[in-house]
């Protein structure tokens, strides 16, 4: 019986692998022995800064998010992501 797993399609996993780790500039986790990364949990106070940076203004330019950043100690990816799951919401409220 042939489930779907020829060499073909096992070479063009790999492939694809291979092309997302040098997309991203990341290694794979078993090559750089790290695991997933932990879900960051803000504190109150960057939550706060947060959603009065939101109530000035909801979208941010790379700039403003780069300094909010450096300001709360976190990535600039994390202050976007934030950015964007509060306009999610925002939207739906």
């Amino acid at each position: 019986m042939d489930f779907g797993t020829s060499s073909g399609h096992v070479k063009r996993e790999r492939d694809n692998n291979e092309l997302d780790r040098a997309c991203s500039g990341r290694a794979s986790d078993e090559e750089d022995g790290s695991a997933t990364r932990k879900k960051l949990r803000l504190s109150k106070e960057q939550s706060a800064y947060l959603e009065e940076s939101f109530k000035e203004h909801n979208t941010l330019n790379p700039k403003q998010k780069l300094a909010l950043a450096k300001q709360l100690n976190l990535r600039p990816r994390q202050v976007e992501v934030w950015f964007q799951n509060r306009r999610a919401s925002w939207l739906i409220d």
